[in-house]
Order: structure tokens, then sequence, then C-alpha cells
């Protein structure tokens, strides 16, 4: 999962999320000099992005991925996850997608003094793209591809992945609603 899954599935615990946010730029055992309920946020994130990277059908739409982005299958993936959930959003929550985001982007603002210097950025990025609110559309999924693919150094161009899952829609489309429900449901 990307951004998106990652802040839903902190089941609005400000320091979940916060925790949850900034996982990514936190390796190791750097997690130890944060507080306590955001060391349970980073270690949250890590054991959803074990559940998603082990997950048999997850791993098998990755098969129809790698032909076209190679070692990025699990990026491309991760992204789609949350165009689908934000495609799909009032299936999983009653506040509106609009004013999660906001209330997300909230929370990371008054707590900015927890996030590493990366963090920052990407939550300015963020907001001013409304990169939450716009995964809804294919159009904001594409574009995450697009972004992604300019912020990383790499030969390959992740808008590639957009053939395969044009031509497996539905596959994708079913397989990811299903691991979200799942997901949800499980209250890991």
């Amino acid at each position: 999962m990307n951004f998106l899954g990652h802040l839903y599935l902190s089941n609005k615990k400000p320091s979940i999320l916060i925790g949850n946010f900034i996982a990514d730029e936190i390796k190791g055992k750097k997690y130890l000099l944060y507080p306590n309920e955001i060391q349970n946020g980073i270690l949250f994130h890590r054991k959803i992005d074990t559940i998603t990277d082990t997950d048999n059908n997850l791993r098998s739409l990755k098969k129809h991925l790698y032909p076209y982005v190679h070692k990025y299958a699990g990026v491309v993936l991760d992204i789609y996850l949350d165009h689908i959930l934000a495609k799909n959003w009032a299936q999983f929550c009653n506040i509106p997608l609009k004013n999660f985001a906001w209330n997300s982007y909230f929370v990371l603002l008054k707590n900015q003094h927890y996030l590493p210097i990366i963090s920052k950025y990407i939550l300015l990025r963020m907001i001013l793209g409304r990169w939450l609110i716009s995964y809804s559309s294919f159009d904001g999924f594409s574009k995450a591809l697009k972004g992604m693919s300019l912020r990383r150094v790499t030969e390959i161009n992740l808008l590639n992945a957009i053939v395969p899952i044009n031509e497996n829609d539905v596959l994708f489309e079913n397989t990811c609603l299903l691991f979200l429900k799942d997901i949800s449901e499980k209250n890991i």
C-alpha cells in the first residue's frame, strides 16, 4: 500500500498515523528514537508492508506487471491499491475522502516536529498535489506513476504498467478490492 492505505489503516489514531506516514524513512532500529506510540505506528507500517508483500493474490498481480516494470512491480501495485481504495472509498469509510485527507494532513502538520525532512517534503507535495484525493481517478493513479518515475533514478518508466493493468482491469481491480476488504476487517 501507498500513503492512503497506510493512513486509512491507522484507524484514526494520530500517533499510529504519524508513525505509519514516516516509516519508510526510518530504517532499521532508528524507530527506537521515537516515542512509543509513534514506534507502534512505524512497526504497524512494516507489518502492513509484510502482509501486502506476502499475499499470494497480490503476488500473482505482480507477475503481470514484472515484464513491464521489473523490480518496481511492488511499487506500482502499492499505488494501484491506493487508487482502488480511493475509487471505492465509500465502501470503507463513512467520512468523505476529501475530509479524511484534510484530517490526515492536519494531524501530520500539527506533529511535523516528528517528521524527518524528507517526510516534510513529501507531505508538502502531497497537500499541494492533492495526492490522496487524486488517487480516486485513473488519471490520478497515472500521474502518481509518472511522479514516482521522475523521483526515482531508473531506466524503467512506471507508466508502462498501465498496459497490463488495462489488459487485466477486472482481475486487478477485484483482487485489490478483496485484499483491501480483507485487511480492513482483520484489525491488524
